[in-house]
């Protein structure tokens, strides 16, 4: 983010510039020596030469001049302020302070001097002593713009970013049109995580000045934050083309076109950086992600030794570099690196989660197990408090107050959070369509564990029969898959009795549904406390059971939702994954609605050069996509124990659906996703 001054008005006369200058310095130059005893007129020539001096670079010679001047005539405040910049422009602060130190003492009533003072302070490092000469400015000058913009910056870098707001305002209600002072305002809500107010003041910015390459380059960095790689590609290359042509401008700009699926302009971008900036440690990580996104596993490899070898603690390289040998078959290397990015990330849950899938690759499950179990710890059990006043969505609430009372029931609650499940039902009553519940400290800090605590978790389990239904027609239904087109089969009773209640009781009593969607579901990943011997279990038995649709094909990740009994579900999207399972547990009863409640899969595969971004999150392209190339939709309505195998890269989306109002009725599907069709990021 921008973190210059505002500019820096200084109080010097008519000086001399540009031509006019050099002919006064040679003029000056062809003249005899001052003779002493001229004071008045001898000091207004030395102040003359030295703001000639100034202007054409001679800063050492303007020092000698003004330091002339003021022998000369020491009580002159203005030659003061003068020789004070000079000092300032020669790099020498301390020197500069104690000029305008000088001439504050000779003019004390000059706001404009203790606004430059402030300035110089700042410089130095001499933040309490700056604020205090830029207040002192304003109580002189309370419409003195500058000072106000130049003490919100200070505070902005302070990290009192609502004090910076507060002055940053008053600047610009004094100048509306002050683009620095916009630009200041946008890092200040961007510090506090307002990210629309922020891009919105750094649009501004950008208005009143088209130029301004800082603020386009901070409002690319903000666009980026906000999820709009589109507009954050488009401002990065605005900075640049403007002459900002930094290695983390094309650094920004690369992470923006690696999320529009751009990677040929994103691996363009990475290189521009690191011939910019050889040792940038982060461009390598990035260049070597879009490399191995593209299958070009030995340069990717190459990339990210590069970025361990410039920087050994880089957050992300190792577990990176453990990716790509573990996607290029070298499972062993891959551990070793994994070990190291523990090491180095030991707070880092992806690291773990990462690692814990190869070794689930490697049918090493209670390593696996365990790794994912500390990324749980701290994905979900950290115990950080919540911060001040919060907004929390009432469907949420009302899962885990309903989920609290369960485990009372069950004798499952441990004493330790009595007073959590207590301050719940303390809660007023709501609606579950009323949005989110405003709390203070107080009632947010007695429900926290609802959002950093793992309250209870089953003990792990993993049943001694079959998961999979033994009475499954394996042979038909792989042959119904392969030759169906799209390749979407479903089967009834797909788990065993054991199995089946083994898992709706996890996924009733386990308090991992912690991440919240806006339609009003929950969902629980693996790196999230959803893992457990059971889901393993199933996930393999399931790959050996059917080779001919798995082929090889291995686990890349499993989750489930869990959903309001009458609110939406999952919207339109594909998956990344090569096939895709989709099965339901929730009792059959609780259905309301035979005919529907369950998936609606479309005939259509999402574009192989669509991102991430665009074929699971962009609905509305999407819903156009389906549109013009006539896709037509195939309807599974719901069924308890009913299991969807599909294309994974098919766009689906949940189907309608409407369910008893009671927890143990809540719509739940587990999903399970093997192999990679489309692009990761």
């Amino acid at each position: 983010m921008n973190t210059s001054l505002a500019e820096l008005p200084v109080r010097s006369g008519n000086a001399a510039t540009g031509a006019a200058a050099t002919d006064l310095v040679a003029a000056f130059q062809a003249m005899p020596l001052i003779e002493p005893g001229l004071d008045c007129e001898d000091a207004q020539a030395q102040a003359e030469l030295g703001m000639a001096l100034q202007q054409t670079g001679n800063l050492a010679g303007a020092v000698t001049a003004y330091s002339r001047a003021i022998a000369l005539q020491p009580e002159w405040p203005e030659m003061h302020v003068m020789l004070g910049l000079a000092l300032q422009q020669l790099g020498q602060r301390d020197d500069a302070i104690g000029a305008l130190r000088r001439a504050v003492a000779l003019r004390s009533d000059d706001a404009q001097i203790w606004s430059n003072l402030g300035v110089l302070l700042q410089e130095c490092g001499r933040s309490s002593d700056a604020i205090e000469a830029l207040q002192h400015a304003i109580r002189l000058k309370p419409r003195m713009t500058e000072a106000h913009a130049n003490l919100g910056v200070i505070l902005r870098l302070l990290g009192r970013p609502e004090e910076a707001i507060e002055s940053l305002r008053h600047a610009l209600a004094l100048q509306p049109n002050y683009a620095e002072a916009h630009a200041n305002l946008g890092a200040c809500f961007n510090q506090l995580g307002r990210l629309d107010d922020a891009a919105g003041a750094l649009r501004v910015a950008t208005v009143l000045r088209p130029g301004y390459a800082e603020a386009h380059a901070d409002l690319g960095r903000v666009m980026m934050a906000l999820g709009r790689p589109a507009d954050a590609a488009a401002a990065c290359r605005t900075a640049i083309s403007l002459g900002m042509e930094t290695s983390d401008n094309y650094l920004s700009m690369g992470v923006a076109l690696q999320d529009l699926g751009q990677q040929d302009e994103a691996v363009a971008a990475y290189q521009r950086a690191l011939d910019l900036e050889p040792d940038c440690a982060d461009a390598c990580s990035n260049l070597g992600v879009v490399l191995l996104e593209q299958g070009a596993h030995d340069k990717a490899i190459a990339a990210f030794r590069q970025a361990t070898a410039l920087n050994p603690a880089h957050p992300h390289a190792f577990a990176n570099l453990s990716i790509a040998l573990h996607e290029r078959g070298d499972d062993e290397q891959a551990a070793q690196c994994f070990a190291q990015a523990v090491l180095r990330s030991p707070e880092d849950a992806d690291v773990y989660s990462n690692f814990a899938m190869v070794r689930i690759h490697q049918q090493r499950f209670e390593e696996a197990l365990a790794l994912l179990g500390k990324a749980a710890e701290l994905n979900q059990n950290h115990g950080r408090p919540l911060a001040g006043a919060v907004a929390m969505p009432v469907y949420r609430l009302k899962h885990d107050r309903e989920q609290m009372a369960l485990l009372r029931q069950r004798g499952l609650l441990a004493p330790g959070f009595a007073a959590y499940a207590a301050a719940l039902d303390a809660l007023p009553a709501a609606g579950v369509h009323a949005g989110a519940l405003s709390l203070d400290a107080s009632t947010a800090a007695g429900i926290a564990p609802s959002y950093n605590r793992l309250v209870h978790i089953p003990a792990p389990v993993a049943i001694s029969g079959p998961c999979l239904n033994p009475q499954l027609d394996v042979a038909q239904l792989e042959r119904a898959y392969l030759e169906s087109r799209p390749e979407v089969v479903w089967v009834d009773d797909f788990l065993s009795p054991a199995a089946l209640e083994a898992i709706r009781n996890f996924c009733l009593e386990a308090t991992v549904w912690k991440k919240e969607y806006p339609n009003g579901y929950l969902g629980a990943t693996l790196k999230d406390g959803f893992a457990s011997p059971l889901i393993l279990q199933i996930a393999e038995e399931l790959r050996i059971a059917f080779p001919a649709i798995f082929d090889r094909n291995l686990l890349e990740q499993a989750w489930a939702f869990k959903y309001d009994s009458t609110m939406k579900g999952i919207n339109v999207h594909a998956d990344f994954a090569a096939v895709n399972v989709n099965f339901w547990i929730t009792r059959e009863q609780a259905c309301l609605d035979p005919e529907r409640g369950g998936l609606v899969i479309w005939d259509a595969e999402a574009p192989r050069d669509w991102s991430f971004q665009k074929y699971n999150g962009d609905e509305a392209q999407i819903r156009r996509f389906l549109s013009a190339s006539g896709a037509r939709s195939i309807r599974v309505p719901y069924r308890e124990n009913r299991c969807v195998i599909f294309n994974s890269t098919l766009f689906h989306e949940t189907d309608r659906f409407a369910f008893n109002d009671a927890y143990e009725d809540r719509r739940i599907n587990v999903t399970l996703l093997y192999g990679k069709g489309l692009k990761m990021r």
